[in-house]
């Protein structure tokens, strides 16, 4: 299968980190990004076919102080 990229728009929801949203383009998402009150992640992710094979962060939005959650925490 090809292999697609794409943006997305996590948030931190009581500890755990939420998928929100994905966008193909990362001005669109952090445009949504910046709506949010809570703090946002965006993740640049490479799938192939349904699975994520790379997710890497692009800018964070809002963390709070002294949590830095790692990708992992990602679900």
């Amino acid at each position: 299968m090809a292999q697609c990229e794409h943006y997305e728009v996590w948030i931190l929801d009581v500890g755990d980190w939420m998928l929100k949203s994905s966008w193909r383009n990362l001005e669109v998402g952090l445009a949504a990004a910046r709506a949010l009150a809570a703090p946002v992640r965006i993740i640049r992710a490479v799938y192939d076919g349904e699975v994520a094979v790379e997710r890497n962060v692009v800018v964070e939005l809002g963390a709070p102080k002294g949590q830095q959650p790692s990708l992992s925490d990602l679900k």
